[in-house]
């Protein structure tokens, strides 16, 4: 531990280390294969450039999810499939119908 930093362990070696840096790190004992970190609130609020979620088991959101933005996955993002959706046509018996009259908002 450099000087300016403090860490809290407890009986079973999970800690919260505050960092020179303005960074603080939280690790459950063993987490690799058990443990759990829980947070309890009416309302949590997190406020960065950018979070990053490594979750290879899954995730699970129980409720709504609002993005005010895009989703988006591997192969693309929801508002481009909008868009192909909207604009496309089918050929048929040599002509071609309308793009569809109920689009995906």
């Amino acid at each position: 531990v450099s000087k300016g930093e403090v860490v809290l362990y407890d009986d079973q070696g999970s800690s919260i280390r505050l960092e020179r840096g303005q960074r603080i790190f939280i690790e459950v004992a063993d987490s690799e294969t058990s443990g759990e970190f829980q947070v309890s609130a009416g309302t949590i609020n997190l406020d960065c450039d950018q979070a990053n979620l490594n979750a290879p088991n899954g995730t699970t959101i129980v409720g709504s999810l609002t993005v005010t933005i895009d989703v988006a996955d591997a192969t693309g993002s929801m508002q481009a499939m909008r868009d192909i959706y909207n604009s496309h046509t089918h050929g048929e018996t040599s002509s071609t119908t309308l793009p569809p009259d109920q689009p995906m908002t």
